[in-house]
């Protein structure tokens, strides 16, 4: 009956011993590292949003830059100033400017996700909870 329990001839049973011991050891290093692997994917995450906002950013400034640009070129045509084909290549640019600043926006928006993920939060705020002291912390 002892053996079965985990007493065993060394002795121990199943709340204590070096067994345990070496368990409750091998139990605190592996939390450890997952701290630290958590602490590292949330640095990273951060950093990710940091160069993703910064990108969108430089996306909206040359929307900007070209909405600019289409204004002084419409002033001048008004003027007879201005070419046709340059205000068409400007509004082109705008365009393009436009969807790389969607494009931009959107991988923000990601990696904010991204980061909630690493953080544990969209388990939290997504799934249904029945534990009060996790659901209000």
């Amino acid at each position: 009956r002892a053996a079965a329990e985990g007493g065993g001839p060394r002795g121990g049973g199943a709340f204590g011993g070096a067994c345990g011991r070496r368990r409750d050891g091998a139990r605190r290093r592996a939390a450890a590292q997952r701290q630290r692997e958590v602490r590292d994917e949330v640095r990273l995450a951060v950093a990710t949003i940091e160069a993703r906002h910064e990108a969108a950013v430089i996306a909206r400034d040359a929307v900007v830059h070209w909405d600019q640009r289409i204004a002084e070129l419409e002033q001048a045509r008004d003027v007879s100033k201005s070419d046709w084909g340059e205000l068409v290549e400007a509004n082109l640019k705008r365009i393009e400017a436009q969807s790389q600043l969607v494009e931009a926006v959107t991988a923000w928006q990601v990696a904010r996700v991204q980061l909630e993920e690493a953080q544990g939060l969209l388990v939290r705020d997504c799934a249904p909870c029945h534990n009060s002291i996790l659901c209000n912390p």
